[in-house]
């Protein structure tokens, strides 16, 4: 789901995704992905946003519905709002 998500990130030149579509505020949409890898991406990302001027993003996490078996809560948001 990630990869699909956002392709932009992971195909940039320079590292960095550029602005959102229509020049919004951009997205990472971090379904899929375990906590170390969330955090992964927003350290590397979150600093080019800075450095572009970038005051807004929108950071995309899930609630954990499709965790199968799994009775305790999502560690996903909770992860990404500490970070």
């Amino acid at each position: 789901i990630f990869r699909e998500r956002n392709a932009n990130i992971l195909h940039s030149t320079n590292g960095s995704a550029g602005s959102g579509a229509g020049g919004g505020p951009r997205m990472f949409d971090l379904h899929g992905l375990h906590v170390a890898e969330a955090v992964a991406v927003l350290r590397r990302e979150l600093p080019h946003c800075r450095a572009s001027g970038e005051r807004v993003v929108h950071v995309l996490v899930g609630t954990g519905h499709h965790v199968k078996g799994s009775r305790t809560p999502a560690r996903l948001p909770a992860a990404v709002a500490e970070f």
